[in-house]
């Protein structure tokens, strides 16, 4: 009997388990850093609205976002654009929204962290741009070569940036992730959802009923 009622009392106080929040969380506005590898900041997103966090990746939304540059002006982003970066890949990707078309162009850079309410990442340089399903561009070389000798990349580093690029391409070829249209199209659709992007921008984003949810 004793023992029942040990097992009972037990039982009674055992903790409730609460949901674990990842932050930032879904809906919430941030801002973005990055910075060059010795440190320097040297562009800021203020007013970034929070899509989706996962494990694997953030999604972010920029609209009427103020972007700060270093020693040069500040502007705003008038039109649309998503922004995903993977936790554990070294580059994330802006997409702009056009109204029939995405322009998609991607940084290579550190995994991101969060903190104070700003995700922050170093980029390297190195850019891939495609536009309107044309063949991949990768640009900014020089510039890499040049911080590569000014900020003393290790060649392990180097490495790592070459096999994140090998990795974008594939992407590309495979029609995954941020190159993939019914990718893009659902996370428009979060946005008409939450009445961050108008409800009339493009309607066949909302076709894709069946389109199970990514990542």
């Amino acid at each position: 009997m004793q023992q029942e009622l040990q097992k009972e009392t037990s039982q009674k106080e055992k903790p409730i388990k609460r949901k674990k929040h990842i932050f930032p969380l879904i809906g919430s506005i941030i801002n973005v850093q990055a910075y060059k590898y010795d440190g320097t900041l040297y562009r800021q997103w203020n007013g970034v609205k929070v899509l989706r966090n996962t494990k694997q990746h953030y999604v972010l939304l920029m609209q009427r976002t103020k972007v700060a540059e270093l020693n040069k002006r500040n502007w705003i982003l008038s039109e649309p654009w998503l922004w995903f970066m993977p936790k554990h890949e070294m580059h994330n990707a802006f997409v702009f929204l056009k109204k029939k078309n995405n322009y998609v162009y991607v940084n290579l850079a550190s995994k991101p962290i969060y903190e104070d309410n700003t995700i922050k990442f170093v980029d390297f340089d190195l850019d891939v741009k495609n536009y309107l399903k044309n063949e991949l561009t990768v640009v900014d070389r020089d510039e890499f070569k040049e911080n590569r000798k000014k900020y003393n990349y290790s060649s392990k580093l180097v490495n790592m940036i070459y096999n994140s690029l090998e990795n974008i391409f594939t992407k590309y070829e495979n029609d995954e992730y941020y190159y993939n249209d019914e990718v893009v199209n659902y996370y428009i659709d979060l946005a008409i959802k939450d009445k961050s992007i108008s409800e009339n921008f493009r309607q066949n984003a909302k076709k894709n009923t069946k389109f199970k949810r990514p990542l």
